[in-house]
């Protein structure tokens, strides 16, 4: 997909994230997808094509171990993931995935933040909605881009909260609708 896409001109491809979409959901034109981490890393990848995950809903993982694969996979493809996020929108999912949805948008604003921690390369000590963490460093580093230690963050959704979400945000994009 990659190899075709750059052929073609294109800059960027993108693996949207539902890794347990209910059947309702699928019954009405949504879709399976594969695991944006793993996808790109099984891909050809090529010298230019930016990698994006649209939108990756981090709520339904621990933020630490997201950390560690964005990371990984920022490393891997020498600076080209682009970290699309979500709050999320369905109910099954998150239930299935033992997220808490009552709270995604909050959790969406505490988990880029815990990664942001993480990525310095800084022992973090922090404390989210379900887990504890003390003194952990993790590693690898993101590839820094323009001085900074994260990957580019693109927030995404088509609600009010989400345009709120990315005006607040000191980060670089936002994408509407997801």
């Amino acid at each position: 997909m990659a190899t075709t896409a750059e052929t073609l001109g294109f800059t960027g491809v993108f693996v949207t994230d539902h890794p347990a979409p209910p059947k309702s959901f699928l019954d009405t034109g949504g879709h399976h997808t594969l695991d944006p981490m793993i996808t790109w890393r099984c891909g050809n990848f090529n010298k230019k094509i930016k990698l994006l995950t649209n939108l990756y809903i981090v709520a339904y993982r621990n933020p630490l171990l997201v950390a560690k694969m964005v990371a990984s996979l920022d490393n891997l493809s020498l600076g080209r993931l682009i970290l699309g996020v979500g709050a999320g929108y369905l109910k099954e999912e998150f239930q299935a995935t033992g997220a808490d949805y009552e709270n995604r948008g909050q959790l969406l604003d505490d988990y880029i933040e815990i990664m942001k921690q993480a990525w310095t390369g800084n022992p973090v000590s922090m404390k989210g909605y379900n887990f504890e963490a003390k003194k952990i460093i993790s590693l690898p580093t993101p590839v820094l881009q323009d001085g900074d230690s994260s990957p580019p963050i693109w927030i995404g959704g088509n609600s009010k909260n989400a345009l709120e979400r990315r005006a607040v945000s000191a980060k670089d994009g936002f994408r509407w609708p997801p």
